[in-house]
């Protein structure tokens, strides 16, 4: 894919958590992102729970033109970013289910892409491994996969920032 004046803007939100594992994760998905001439936002929020709502809010505070600033032009898709450790919180599993649901309930019900790179282990090294772009790189698989999703939409006339619902 390659993109011209009209590249889309992607806004890439991530859960904090875990800070190291969620650079790794930000970096893949940014440097995928920066390769192909797309721009793109950093929203960070604290924890992988709030990483529906933060989707929600910028949908809804960009769908109407109620944020303003060129950096904030209507997102033409998400990339969604988070670590939970199994070994940490007993509900780990339980967590990434309901997380995963809401971002794609989110992604049809307003038919925007929203890519993940929500990543699942038992140890920091085990995401770390799987975070780090030179090896598992799920941020840059997110970045990939929301890229093949905007395109879609692009071929299909929909634009890429078109936000229809029901």
């Amino acid at each position: 894919m390659s993109y011209s004046s009209a590249a889309p803007h992607i806004v890439i939100v991530e859960a904090r958590s875990y800070t190291e594992i969620a650079d790794e994760l930000y970096r893949g998905a940014a440097l995928e992102l920066e390769h192909h001439g797309i721009a793109h936002s950093r929203i960070t929020v604290p924890n992988m729970l709030d990483l529906p709502i933060a989707v929600r809010t910028v949908i809804e505070a960009t769908k109407n033109g109620s944020m303003v600033s060129t950096e904030w032009r209507k997102p033409d898709g998400y990339v969604v970013l988070g670590t939970l450790l199994r070994a940490e919180i007993g509900c780990a599993d339980l967590v990434y289910q309901e997380v995963l649901r809401s971002l794609t309930d989110l992604s049809c019900y307003y038919t925007v892409p929203v890519s993940y790179g929500l990543v699942v282990t038992n140890t920091v090294e085990q995401a770390m491994s799987v975070s780090n772009p030179q090896a598992g790189n799920k941020g840059g698989e997110a970045s990939q996969s929301v890229m093949a999703v905007v395109d879609l939409k692009k071929k299909l006339g929909l634009g890429s920032g078109a936000i229809l619902q029901p």
